[in-house]
């Protein structure tokens, strides 16, 4: 099938950046693939769902591999890339992908080849992306990909043999990003999407303010001892300022935590069914601040409506776990040289 340009998705945020693109593009040809989770995820798969209702794609279809396990899993994904290649090889003008740390992505950029290969926002994790690896040209984390286990390595090269063959390790992956725009072949700043489907009939109400949270603990990022004592702290910032807040809860989000939020923190909680900037669009006019630890909500909704003020609460360095202390210490600093504000004593 012939296509100016194909989408690969697998995140709610990533389906929110092809679908601007999708309409800053609306004269070419667009299709998108997105990979459905299931399971503890189902949140994510509607939420992708939800999104992608809003585009018109010349072809729009999805993928799926995580009911396996092991080596069965690497059988269907080579089956996916072996399909890709049969319906879109050497017929797509420019490869967008959502998650550079993804191997199906990268086996399929090979297969597809694209003239043009396009890593768009994925969150926060973009900045780290770019830094790690794509200024210093590395266009394919080959050592995200080998695990310890000589054997398991050979059986997977066995697996895809000829299709990792396609892939050009050195041919260069541009960025379309709201995150590192100066850096961008393509800039995002939603304006698109804002143009299509802000609300209009939106009256003026209450002013609340929007924490959106995230599975911090969940990850093992911070305990959840911490977690929770961390929202509690952000609740009485809000109290004393008598400003209205409302815990906007990550899809990921256990259920455990958001109960333990509701009753005993006494949080009022709500869980979109659409990535928070397109929540937001349909909520204007009662949000008067935008709050989080770290979430790529800041800088988005701090493009799209530069009027509401966005708010990060610093995570304590000694609280956050080894691997992730240096990363995340950098986007506060991001967050910095973008002009929003960081509370370090709260």
């Amino acid at each position: 099938m012939k296509l100016d340009n194909l989408f690969l998705i697998e995140s709610p945020l990533q389906a929110l950046v092809a679908l601007e693109l999708s309409l800053m593009f609306s004269k070419l040809k667009s299709g998108v693939i997105y990979r459905v989770f299931g399971g503890e995820r189902e949140r994510s798969d509607q939420q992708i769902q939800n999104v992608l209702k809003l585009g018109n794609w010349a072809h729009i279809s999805s993928v799926s591999f995580d009911n396996k396990k092991g080596m069965a899993r690497h059988f269907v994904v080579r089956d996916i890339v072996l399909n890709l290649s049969s319906s879109f090889k050497n017929e797509v003008d420019t490869l967008y992908f959502g998650e550079f740390r993804s191997h199906w992505m990268h086996l399929a950029r090979g297969v597809v080849g694209a003239q043009k290969d396009v890593l768009m926002d994925d969150g926060t994790v973009t900045v780290i992306i770019k830094e790690q690896y794509l200024d210093n040209r590395v266009y394919y984390p080959s050592d995200r990909f080998n695990s310890g286990n000589w054997l398991k390595n050979k059986i997977k090269r066995l697996i895809y043999r000829g299709i990792e063959a396609e892939l050009d390790a050195t041919k260069p992956v541009n960025l379309a990003s709201a995150f590192v725009s100066q850096e961008s072949s393509i800039k995002i700043d939603y304006s698109n999407v804002r143009r299509a489907y802000l609300s209009t009939n939106v009256e003026q109400s209450s002013e609340y303010v929007f924490f959106f949270g995230s599975k911090y603990s969940e990850a093992g990022i911070v305990s959840r001892t911490y977690e929770l004592e961390f929202v509690e702290r952000v609740k009485s910032f809000y109290s004393a300022r008598k400003s209205m807040l409302i815990y906007c809860a990550h899809r990921d989000e256990s259920d455990e935590k958001i109960e333990i939020l509701r009753s005993r923190y006494g949080l009022h909680v709500i869980r979109p069914d659409l990535p928070a900037e397109l929540y937001i669009l349909n909520i204007y006019n009662s949000v008067t601040e935008v709050a989080a630890a770290y979430s790529s909500v800041l800088n988005n909704i701090n493009l799209m409506f530069p009027a509401i003020a966005m708010r990060s609460f610093k995570l304590e360095y000694d609280q956050i776990t080894l691997e992730h202390r240096d990363n995340i210490s950098n986007l506060y600093s991001f967050y910095v040289s973008k002009g929003i504000k960081v509370e370090t004593e709260f």
